[in-house]
């Protein structure tokens, strides 16, 4: 919503001119756009029940590897839930399942290092599950950060990124990759603004 407001308010701002120019775009919206024009494009996504009904099912699966969380019942989606939350915490910060596994070699904490390691363990199988099928937003990001570190997908774009809070680790990823590409680029023709939050009044001309 922010940012099709963000859209609006600065199509207003603008000559006529100048909007077909102009893109006022998120981090999903970015990635389907490149995605369309660089191949990549999925359809595939999750909806919040088939994310918990995948989740359990990587539960039951991971249940004779688990040493913490061992316990599954077919009426408790809780742990499913825990589980699906961890999970979507760890992918939007960009880090792996070999990360996590390290993570669970590294500790002091015979129990702390267990979960860990189940956590890892249900993540992976989850993972796996997902992509035979299925993609979600951080796994859409995941994909465009990649892109953008191996294809050149940004010439001839100025690219203006609008004040927000924060960003996830994944979020920073991407932002680096894309300015990493435009640092090379010296004739640039078009506008694209890339916007988390309402656009702040732009200046009058001199």
């Amino acid at each position: 919503q922010s940012t099709v407001s963000a859209e609006r308010e600065i199509i207003r701002c603008i000559p006529p001119s100048a909007q077909l120019n102009v893109e006022v775009l998120n981090f999903t919206r970015l990635a389907n756009k490149l995605f369309r024009e660089h191949g990549g494009l999925s359809y595939n996504f999750l909806n919040k029940a088939h994310e918990k009904l995948i989740m359990w099912q990587a539960i039951k699966a991971a249940l004779p590897f688990l040493q913490e969380y061992n316990v599954l019942t077919p009426d408790d989606y809780s742990l499913s839930e825990a589980m699906l939350s961890t999970y979507k915490e760890l992918t939007a910060e960009g880090i792996s399942i070999e990360q996590i596994e390290t993570v669970a070699t590294c500790g002091n904490n015979p129990l702390i290092n267990s979960k860990i390691k189940d956590i890892a363990t249900i993540c992976s199988i989850y993972n796996s599950m997902l992509g035979e099928k299925f993609t979600d937003t951080n796994s859409e990001l995941a994909r465009l950060a990649t892109l953008l570190d191996k294809v050149e997908c940004l010439k001839g774009v100025n690219i203006y990124i609008d004040g927000f809070t924060s960003f996830t680790g994944l979020e920073h990823r991407i932002i680096k990759a894309m300015f990493r590409q435009i640092k090379t680029i010296q004739n640039r023709k078009r506008l694209f603004v890339f916007t988390m939050a309402k656009l702040p009044d732009l200046p009058a001309e001199s």
